[in-house]
């Protein structure tokens, strides 16, 4: 009676494992330095369809956080940017070197757990160099 009753007791929590993965877009040739100081902005929400799953801006921001605090020591975390010029205004007030500007461009959250089908969160990150960027004349 035991082993029939472990079996299925692993079968139904093997449907719980984390199946996240990270999948780069490109490989930059930029290095980040421990003494840079790096200023995170915490996107939007992300939506799909009629959806919006709150919380996820800060879920990405707080994901970006923790890859780059492996760096440095120098990460601070901002608020909601509406956009990129209140993103590179943030970072100029706080006196931060580098900006981590992410976007969710897509976020399907599923039910990962018993599907077996990853969640589908597709992201933009934009990182510039803050005080290298005016706002006195076009951005872009």
């Amino acid at each position: 009676m035991r082993i029939p009753l472990t079996l299925a007791l692993i079968a139904v929590l093997s449907g719980c494992a984390d199946s996240h993965r990270w999948s780069p877009q490109q490989n930059g040739s930029a290095r980040i330095t421990t003494s840079e100081r790096i200023f995170v902005t915490t996107p939007a929400d992300g939506e799909y369809g009629d959806n919006v799953y709150s919380g996820s801006g800060r879920n990405t921001t707080k994901i970006i956080y923790n890859a780059t605090s492996a760096k440095s020591r120098l990460v601070r975390i901002g608020g909601l940017a509406e956009n990129f010029e209140d993103a590179i205004a943030q970072a100029q007030r706080e006196d931060q070197d580098i900006l981590i500007f992410p976007t969710i461009l897509h976020w399907e959250d599923r039910a990962t757990g018993w599907s077996m089908i990853p969640d589908n969160p597709q992201l933009m990150p934009l990182c510039v160099i803050a005080k290298s960027i005016s706002l006195s004349g076009s951005v872009l």
